[in-house]
């Protein structure tokens, strides 16, 4: 990767955002962690991200209602690409909506800290 590459992490999960977070910062990514969703939200407004992994259990705002209101001025498919992170089991329709409206799905409990990576620069190359 020959420039840094800009990635948020919000998520309140302390251990899972600092491991995310060391192996990103490995494969050369700038990283920033959010721990509620409001700080996240001021942060992608606020900074140029490339990639912005999103928990949906959040508090103070959750990830979906930070989906939606992102939404409503960027279209998926726009910069940055938004992945969801989550360890919750939602409904099937839940699941369909989030899916649909961000640019990746993952559940935490089932992606290794490479594979993770692998979904970055998927995302980024898209």
């Amino acid at each position: 990767m020959t420039e840094e590459k800009r990635v948020l992490i919000i998520d309140d999960d302390v251990y899972t955002s600092e491991m995310y977070a060391m192996h990103l910062r490995q494969a050369g990514y700038q990283v920033d962690i959010s721990d509620d969703g409001i700080k996240g939200y001021k942060n992608m407004c606020d900074n140029p991200y490339d990639v912005v992994l999103l928990d949906i259990m959040l508090p103070e705002l959750s990830g979906d209602n930070i989906l939606s209101n992102w939404r409503k001025t960027k279209p998926k498919g726009s910069k940055p690409p938004i992945i969801i992170l989550t360890n919750y089991e939602q409904s099937e329709e839940t699941r369909a909506q989030l899916s649909a409206d961000s640019d990746g799905y993952i559940i935490k409990a089932s992606i290794t800290p490479r594979s993770l990576v692998e979904v970055i620069e998927k995302a980024l190359s898209a």
